[in-house]
């Protein structure tokens, strides 16, 4: 299969608008202030935009964002850097936003198919933030999933999970421990070429999570501080190929 489609590139749509342009289909993995790395037919390759998209770019959300599809010249034989030449359509998006004023809006993550809510059963657990968490999936065109992680912290589980699935109305939720196979029921829904984001708070087990899925470790976790709070292991975007694709 095309690297490309395991990293999901829809052959009838992404493909077709790369040929008729001449120029080579990309996905955006990770960004790094102005650099890019980008996964193409030949692998993952470093990246900017161009002079020409620079200068038409007219607000900072214009610029890609990890998860967006880019259109880039044929790679050539060096595997040197490329520049991105045009951002495709967007299917949703993640924004965050400067109070006050529009300006500084931030495209956090784009086509993003399920958004997988993370709040841990133990001094995380917060109901009021995972409403806003919710709004922000639904807002976003993304499918929200709630991942309750940590139930062999909390004395009652069953409760938090009927309390959480009152306000999730639409949403699939899911009890969770590091300490056993119940995370990988997520497999069934991040299934080959569906795109995850995990979010919420710090501490409250993504990194962790993913390792789960992934089968090894590809994020670094650390244990939380004596107040339940997290340590902010993770601080960058990157996508993540897992095994089944």
């Amino acid at each position: 299969m095309n690297i490309l489609a395991q990293y999901g590139a829809d052959e009838r749509r992404h493909f077709d608008i790369a040929s008729e342009n001449g120029l080579t289909l990309a996905r955006v993995v990770s960004q790094h202030r102005s650099l890019y790395e980008l996964v193409t037919e030949t692998g993952i390759v470093p990246a900017e935009v161009s002079g020409r998209y620079r200068h038409e770019a007219a607000h900072p959300a214009d610029y890609p964002a990890v998860g967006d599809f880019v259109l880039v010249p044929p790679s050539n034989t060096e595997g040197g850097q490329t520049l991105i030449q045009r951002l495709l359509p967007r299917k949703s998006v993640f924004l965050r936003r400067a109070a006050g004023s529009d300006a500084y809006t931030q495209v956090v993550a784009a086509n993003i198919d399920v958004a997988c809510l993370c709040m841990s059963l133990n001094e995380n657990y917060n109901v009021s933030r995972l409403e806003r968490y919710l709004a922000v999936a639904w807002e976003s065109g993304a499918r929200p999933v709630v991942v309750l992680t940590k139930a062999d912290l909390c004395a009652d589980p069953a409760s938090a999970f009927a309390e959480v699935s009152a306000i999730a109305a639409g949403a699939d939720v899911l009890l969770t421990s590091a300490l056993d196979s119940t995370a990988l029921a997520l497999l069934d829904i991040l299934k080959q070429g569906v795109t995850g984001a995990f979010l919420g708070s710090s501490g409250v087990g993504k990194s962790t999570l993913i390792n789960l899925l992934a089968g090894e470790t590809r994020m670094e976790a650390s244990t939380i501080s004596g107040d339940g709070r997290g340590r902010h292991t993770t601080t960058h975007r990157q996508l993540l190929l897992l095994p089944n694709g």
